[in-house]
């Protein structure tokens, strides 16, 4: 067997209280080896931040109006159509110049769903157009075939792991009068999953309708404090046969409160409260 050869100077394995004493081309070809193992993590990481990145959940879902207040009301056939956008009503009280009213839209359907079924009761939901920005897509399922808590997801029209919000009923509901009795029928709805317990809304039973308020906190500081009403009406040839009644103040996220709406009609916490309106 041949002998390897070494500088005079010290061998390849000398020992010096225990410490590895390797010569200089020896040492340079390991730095190499440790700056590039080194430069691998970072590109990895950064990857694998703009992954989670791009599958964050939105902030809004749409249809947000900065400005006025509006009315909407959903037909029989789930569709949701605007009839009013209008000042804060207290200003037309101040002022009849600061009173406005607007009923001209170049389209009054602006939330449509299609009901694609299975046993996750999928439905595709289309929003906006027009004066209403441009189309949205978005899914809207159960996340369980049979749910322990009425739940449903809004989801990418192309990708159910992207979830957006979730709209889920509280079980049990809340503010019982006597031992789990004559309770408030309530829901949250969370941006992403429920895990996250990031709740950008919360709507609680009222004297005849919903009120929906940016969270429970927001509820038990003042009753006024309300971001929309939902309220059922019975359908009339004058209402164009609509169900619900929907007003939403200005700067709130109108197509997520629309299917809000649309799941506490739903489970049929709004029939309760059905009264005739035009």
């Amino acid at each position: 067997m041949k002998e390897q050869a070494y500088p005079a100077e010290h061998s390849a394995y000398e020992s010096r209280e225990g410490n590895l004493i390797i010569d200089k081309e020896t040492m340079q070809e390991m730095n190499t080896q440790m700056v590039m193992t080194t430069m691998q993590p970072p590109a990895k990481t950064a990857k694998k931040a703009k992954e989670v990145g791009k599958h964050q959940p939105k902030q809004e879902l749409g249809l947000v109006n900065d400005k006025l207040w509006a009315h909407y009301m959903m037909k029989a056939d789930l569709t949701f159509r605007i009839t009013n956008t209008f000042s804060e009503p207290s200003a037309c009280v101040q002022s009849s110049a600061a009173c406005i009213s607007n009923k001209a839209f170049d389209h009054s359907d602006i939330l449509t769903q299609t009901k694609t079924g299975g046993a996750y009761s999928r439905r595709t939901v289309v929003f906006g157009g027009g004066n209403f920005g441009p189309f949205q897509k978005y899914s809207l399922f159960k996340p369980n075939a049979m749910n322990i808590h009425t739940t449903w997801r809004v989801a990418d029209a192309a990708d159910d792991a992207i979830i957006h919000f979730t709209i889920q009923k509280i079980k049990g509901g809340v503010d019982c009068a006597f031992l789990g009795f004559n309770c408030k029928n309530a829901w949250n709805v969370y941006r992403g999953l429920t895990r996250g317990n990031t709740i950008v809304y919360y709507a609680i039973e009222s004297t005849n309708q919903f009120r929906i308020y940016r969270n429970r906190a927001a509820f038990e500081t003042s009753t006024n404090n309300w971001c929309a009403t939902v309220a059922s009406i019975l359908p009339t040839e004058q209402n164009g046969q609509s169900v619900l009644s929907i007003t939403v103040k200005p700067g709130e996220d109108t197509a997520l409160l629309m299917l809000a709406a649309w799941a506490m009609y739903k489970s049929g916490d709004t029939n309760q409260f059905a009264t005739k309106a035009s």
